[in-house]
């Protein structure tokens, strides 16, 4: 069947008449975890402070000179009144909530571009993948990209951190233990399958530490008893 036919979530049924589906899942908990390791100041301040900022967003303030034309970019700056916020970021939550339902779109779909680019670039995504991703120009796309690293940095020499440390020791390690061995294909002489090995790293250290988080969690909502207690059957 197409794909677009398939409802997955309709697979499953209540395992008794009065009981219901609910789905459980982690809020950002890669983005969370990429944080976390490495320590990037802009990410983390999505999830610690008390003025909590949306990382979406601060990718978009960093594209918007860069993809706007100068035309778009000028009429979003005049619709702020000629006074604008201390920062890009500022600036961009502003147009965002602008009372001009025009304005606030074009800001929002620049947003909604971010998404793919934050997620994407994260675990080594390329420009012309991006390209792809966004269905737009190799220009566009690697403008966005280049705007995501610029805001985010420090996550960027995180990686390449990781990737060194993986050279060195031929193996990655999760917080929580697990090990990826990468010394075959550090020492490959096909230079794709370094660059993958070198990608895989640092994405090991992100995606399979939060597959270990999911399961500690789960183990510890087993040894509390509570699925017999409520009788809650959990599907994985």
């Amino acid at each position: 069947f197409p794909s677009h036919d398939i409802k997955f979530r309709e697979c499953y049924t209540p395992h008794k008449k009065e009981a219901v589906v609910c789905s459980v899942d982690f809020s950002g908990q890669e983005l969370r975890i990429q944080a976390g390791l490495s320590l990037d100041p802009a990410l983390l301040s999505c999830y610690v402070g008390d003025n909590l900022r949306d990382m979406h967003s601060i990718t978009a303030a960093g594209a918007m000179s860069l993809v706007w034309s100068k035309e778009t970019y000028n009429m979003m700056m005049d619709s702020l009144g000629g006074v604008l916020p201390p920062t890009d970021y500022e600036v961009f939550m502003a147009l965002r909530n602008h009372p001009d339902k025009k304005i606030a779109n074009i800001a929002k779909a620049l947003r909604t571009d971010a998404k793919p680019v934050n997620f994407g670039s994260a675990y080594g995504c390329s420009y012309s993948k991006m390209m792809q991703l966004l269905v737009t120009d190799l220009a566009t796309a690697t403008k966005m990209l280049d705007a995501k690293y610029a805001q985010f940095a420090r996550y960027e020499v995180w990686k390449q951190e990781v990737e060194e440390e993986a050279e060195r020791c031929g193996y990655v390690k999760t917080v929580l233990g697990g090990i990826r061995h990468l010394r075959k294909q550090m020492l490959s002489e096909n230079a794709w399958e370094r660059a993958a090995a070198a990608r895989q790293a640092s994405n090991f250290q992100v995606q399979s530490g939060g597959a270990e988080l999911a399961k500690a969690a789960m183990v510890r909502l087993w040894d509390d008893g509570l699925f017999f207690r409520l009788d809650a059957p959990i599907v994985s």
